[in-house]
């Protein structure tokens, strides 16, 4: 069994280089971000979504981490939020590291997941996911997520030759 632990302040360091970075490769792969702007658009949005670091109010970071020694398996970043008149758990990133994917532990820690969001009074959990991780999107699904929005782009064809 996972459990759900605060990430000290030399992971969450870490993870925060790290988060820079993927989240502009997953901007650039998506198609959303040029490949020449997105380093810095990427450290841009997560400097504005994390303001005081670690230390950024109703922002929550843990580490994954599974036996006895509490290895770490994964990370996880989550928000509470108001939407309306409820809060909701807004997942910004949960990750199972490659070595430990296909064992279970991604599910666990969404089982975690729902005991923080009963004690926080989240009524729901969301998350935002890449159209092209299919992996993910498929372990969302299982887990009982439904797509609230979606977008969809398509490139536009070549012209014909005469």
């Amino acid at each position: 069994m996972v459990e759900l632990v605060p990430m000290n302040r030399d992971a969450f360091d870490g993870f925060l280089a790290w988060t820079v970075r993927d989240f502009a490769d997953e901007q650039v792969r998506a198609g959303t971000w040029d490949a020449a702007e997105a380093a810095e658009r990427s450290k841009a949005e997560i400097q504005g979504l994390l303001p005081q670091g670690l230390e950024t109010p109703d922002h929550f970071f843990r580490s994954i981490v599974h036996g006895a020694p509490r290895e770490p398996v994964g990370t996880l970043w989550y928000a509470l939020r108001k939407v309306g008149p409820k809060s909701e758990l807004f997942i910004y990133w949960i990750g199972i590291d490659e070595r430990f994917r296909r064992r279970g532990f991604a599910t666990e820690a969404f089982t975690a997941l729902d005991e923080e969001a009963r004690r926080a009074g989240a009524s729901t959990i969301s998350l935002h996911v890449f159209g092209h991780n299919r992996s993910a999107r498929a372990l969302y699904e299982k887990l009982g997520f439904d797509t609230t929005h979606l977008m969809m782009t398509r490139n536009v064809p070549a012209a014909a030759k005469p």
